[in-house]
């Protein structure tokens, strides 16, 4: 398998359907996804069910 660097740009219903095939297809390892979101927390739990990496959030002001 050529490894693979995924992001998501949302964390929502849609990313979790995409993360879950990805990773049972063996197309990528949750290591080398990540994924950002709005501060609903989306990507936490995405990240603590799948293993995928939150994507740090830039602090403004």
């Amino acid at each position: 398998m050529t490894p693979r660097k995924l992001a998501f740009i949302g964390a929502g219903r849609m990313a979790g359907a995409m993360v879950r095939g990805i990773l049972a297809h063996g197309l990528a390892r949750p290591e080398d996804i990540s994924c950002l979101s709005a501060p609903d927390g989306t990507a936490e739990k995405l990240a603590a069910e799948y293993g995928v990496l939150p994507a740090a959030r830039r602090r403004t002001g």
